[in-house]
């Protein structure tokens, strides 16, 4: 190789010339933030020395995140990178799916706490006939009441009969 200094330096430049045909652009050192902000445009500039003002999209093509009529955007995260997109159907069918899941929960609740209720209604008329100081009406009044507990409990458990 060539060392850039001694009498072969200007043969390297020619030769490297010859090589890269194109001229070298001036390398502009590093600017700093108040070097931009003096460049800034003065008014006795001319029109060609205006900044380029940044391009707008074509009005005919589309954005790549075309959003539908009645959809909205939410940011989600402190970061503000990620966007959710939901439709405001999609919304309602949602809130609907909950407050049926929610209804089904509490009709679930209900229906084990009234056949809790029955049980210990059957346990106390059971405990009574086998006591066995009841006279005949007695024990059919609660042998009748023990029939209609049981189909109370067979309608509310959807057993069947």
């Amino acid at each position: 190789k060539f060392s850039s200094r001694g009498p072969h330096a200007q043969d390297q430049k020619a030769h490297q010339t010859q090589r890269n045909p194109r001229p070298q652009q001036p390398q502009q050192p590093h600017q700093t933030h108040q070097t931009q902000q003096t460049q800034q445009r003065t008014p006795e500039q001319s029109p060609e020395q205006k900044p380029a003002a940044p391009e707008k999209p074509e009005p005919n093509r589309t954005p790549h995140f075309a959003l539908s009529a009645g959809r909205r955007t939410k940011m989600i995260g402190g970061g503000g990178n990620l966007t959710l997109t939901v439709s405001d159907v999609a919304r309602d069918e949602d809130h609907a799916k909950l407050k049926a899941a929610e209804q089904r929960v509490a009709a679930e609740e209900k229906r084990k706490k009234m056949l809790a209720t029955l049980t210990q209604q059957i346990k106390v008329c059971l405990t009574r006939l086998q006591a066995g100081d009841l006279d005949d009406a007695g024990k059919e009044k609660y042998q009748d009441m023990v029939a209609s507990l049981k189909a109370q409990m067979e309608k509310i458990s959807g057993a069947p009969r």
